[in-house]
């Protein structure tokens, strides 16, 4: 059997490389709208995009500024925070929007989350004591297992305020041997990729937004991508919370309830 020639080879390389790059990007974008249009149906106006990236000629800077949408675009690339502001920029001239009519920039590091939720640029945009939209699309599969990725998720789930939505996308382990294998070889023509992407089991990407209202997605991550969404859990209120029960009249003195004390736990 004759031998692709080495150029061939480089060719074919290149081609898959790209190909792998241009499928995640597509599948993020679609589980992107789909969880954006979700969102704004249940009257959340507020957005929150971790790893945000560069921007994409048919992706998220389409941002609907007619509807009073406030987005607050994460970052810690210096490139892809001076990119998006020159287009804020020009948006905003072609359009003849107010500059805060699109979305805020903001150059920090998703690790982070107690200094991103603590900014400036989030504190003046967003209100986090109504529901947001917490995009994270093929962001946390850069994060190392040893800085705890999971208990990063947690913090940002602890402080959205009830009826917010969550979306993560993320590089799935596939479970059978084939599977594996044709991701390793996607993953080897991408050795560019800083920090390198790690693939993770998708019961464990599950479990980052266990406790919240799962939101079944129509897009899925196809072969190499994981998409889990949820919502937190709405607080309840004088329409859904039923009314308590009266004793009955010849019941002087009811011993309290332990678990009657009104407590809320966030998920």
């Amino acid at each position: 059997m004759s031998r692709k020639p080495h150029h061939l080879s480089d060719v074919d390389n290149i081609v898959r490389h790209l190909l792998f790059g241009d499928e995640i990007t597509r599948r993020n974008q679609l589980i992107t709208a789909e969880v954006r249009a979700l969102a704004l149906a249940a009257g959340v106006t507020q957005v929150l995009h971790l790893g945000c990236g560069m921007p994409t000629a048919d992706g998220d800077q389409n941002h609907p500024a007619g509807l009073g949408i406030r987005e607050v675009a994460v970052d810690n690339d210096p490139i892809v925070v001076s990119v998006r502001e020159r287009q804020r920029r020009t948006e905003a001239r072609r359009r003849s929007y107010r500059a805060s009519a699109l979305p805020a920039i903001l150059e920090a590091d998703l690790r982070d989350p107690g200094a991103i939720l603590a900014s400036t640029t989030v504190r003046n945009t967003l209100d986090l004591g109504k529901p947001l939209l917490l995009l994270a699309t093929a962001a946390f599969h850069h994060i190392p297992n040893i800085q705890r990725p999971g208990e990063i998720v947690a913090h940002y789930l602890n402080a959205l305020a009830p009826g917010s939505y969550i979306v993560v996308s993320h590089l799935a382990l596939p479970e059978d041997q084939n599977g594996r294998r044709r991701l390793a070889a996607a993953h080897g023509l991408c050795p560019d990729v800083t920090p390198p992407a790690i693939a993770r089991p998708r019961a464990v990407l599950e479990g980052w937004l266990r406790g919240l209202d799962r939101v079944p997605l129509q897009t899925n991550g196809g072969r190499f991508l994981h998409a889990v969404a949820g919502r937190s859990h709405l607080a309840p209120t004088a329409e859904t919370t039923p009314a308590p029960r009266r004793g009955p009249s010849h019941t002087l003195i009811q011993p309290a309830s332990s678990g009657s004390r009104g407590e809320s736990r966030t998920s």
